[in-house]
């Protein structure tokens, strides 16, 4: 999955910070690629140059393996919810599940050259396009394509062997001149649907991106960062404010990263080998250093829209939820929107007992749980069906010590977390 973004490094630091990231699932067998998440516990993990991934409905908790008959690497992939979903394959097929990845039908593009499509995007469930050498779009959910331009033109090949042609990686339709595209060598901006690229040069006379993010993707501005990895030259960060005009060119410390991606513009993380995660929270002016494991390489690191964090190393996935948006009933009213509501727990500051209620308008499956300040789960109080009105639950902390938690209401369709504040 191709999301990511850049950095710079004056003071450079070691912490402890692994303990912020939790494993919450490992593998022996095969290499994980990358990941996808619909939601904060919706999500997919995927094999690097295979047709396999996972499927999790629990934040990795619990999993399903599934996988595309007859690909053998997944170039995009995206879901709608939890049963509708799309996949792009590397011979130019777009796959198409309804029933959660169980079985899955190739969508007919109409196009008889190779489209060396690596690029996905849609709007809604009708509007998809497809892009590589060329760009396709659907208006009709797949049912029929019209092919919107030609780029083997304008994209040249840079080298002799397939892996050296440009071609489309990716690209973000935001309106207007917030219509970017990004290839495996250069950036692009257009004004139309992508009929008529402009490049917006890169200040580097040899590249190959790697990986790219827009920070917009979650909030709304004119940043742009990507990570380019050139032959025989160090890898360098690119960032823009202003949507490619001009380019600032930021040194990396340490070469040989994989990935960009952040919540922000000075909150940013870069993975890479030897279990390395550098991150900076203000902007660029200093790092921490934190090792996951030295023993392998990270793959992916994304944050979901309630900025739950994960990674995947080879074998590995980790979830960090030190900067995930808690839901707060002074923003809404969980009762109206879900028949749902939760307490602030009684008494709080507590030692070493508490109540957490909550109230349910129909017979419900809840999990109780609770968290630590660095996000990590240290009990569960409650797993099953609970009935229609109001319940009560206590909690005894007298085996952790005294801090914040969080105490979180989950459901098929609600969660929502509270603080509270143990006293010893």
């Amino acid at each position: 999955m191709k999301k990511f973004l850049l950095f710079f490094l004056c003071l450079f630091s070691t912490s402890t910070a692994f303990a912020q990231w939790e494993e919450v699932y490992r593998t022996d067998s095969y290499v994980f690629g990358g990941l996808y998440f619909l939601d904060d516990d919706l999500g997919f993990a995927l094999y690097n140059g295979y047709d396999h991934f996972y499927k999790t409905n629990d934040g990795f908790e619990t999993s399903e393996f599934l996988q595309i008959p007859e690909v053998y690497n997944i170039e995009e992939f995206t879901f709608y919810d939890s049963l509708n979903g799309l996949a792009l394959g590397p011979e130019d097929n777009l796959h198409r599940t309804k029933d959660g990845g169980q079985s899955w039908s190739v969508d007919l593009l109409g196009v008889d050259e190779p489209l060396y499509l690596e690029s996905m995007f849609t709007i809604g469930r009708d509007t998809i396009y497809v892009g590589g050498r060329k760009l396709l779009r659907s208006t009709n959910g797949g049912e029929s394509w019209e092919t919107i331009a030609d780029y083997s033109t304008l994209f040249g090949n840079h080298g002799e062997t397939m892996y050296e042609r440009e071609t489309l990686i990716d690209f973000k339709l935001g309106g207007g001149q917030r219509n970017l595209f990004i290839t495996n060598y250069f950036v692009y901006r257009t004004s139309d649907d992508g009929e008529n690229l402009n490049p917006l040069p890169l200040p580097v006379k040899e590249k190959n991106i790697l990986s790219h993010y827009f920070v917009d993707s979650y909030i709304e501005g004119n940043s742009v960062y990507v990570l380019s990895n050139s032959r025989g030259y160090p890898k360098k960060l690119f960032k823009s404010h202003d949507l490619g005009n001009t380019w600032q060119v930021i040194e990396l410390p340490l070469n040989d990263y994989i990935s960009i991606n952040g919540i922000s513009e000075d909150t940013v993380f870069v993975s890479g080998d030897k279990g390395v995660l550098l991150e900076t929270t203000n902007g660029f002016n200093s790092w921490t250093k934190t090792v996951i494991d030295p023993d392998t390489q990270i793959n992916d690191v994304l944050f979901t829209k309630n900025k739950t964090g994960y990674l995947v190393t080879n074998q590995r996935i980790y979830r960090n939820n030190r900067f995930r948006v808690i839901t707060s009933s002074e923003d809404k009213d969980p009762t109206q929107a879900h028949g749902i509501s939760l307490e602030q727990n009684y008494p709080n500051p507590f030692n070493p007992t508490t109540n957490i209620r909550f109230t349910l308008l129909q017979p419900s499956s809840v999990v109780i749980s609770v968290y630590n300040i660095l996000g990590r789960k240290v009990d569960q109080l409650y797993s099953g069906l609970k009935s229609t009105g109001n319940h009560t639950i206590t909690f005894d902390a007298s085996q952790l010590s005294g801090g914040i938690y969080f105490y979180e209401l989950k459901t098929s369709s609600f969660v929502e977390r509270k603080k509270m504040t143990l006293i010893k």
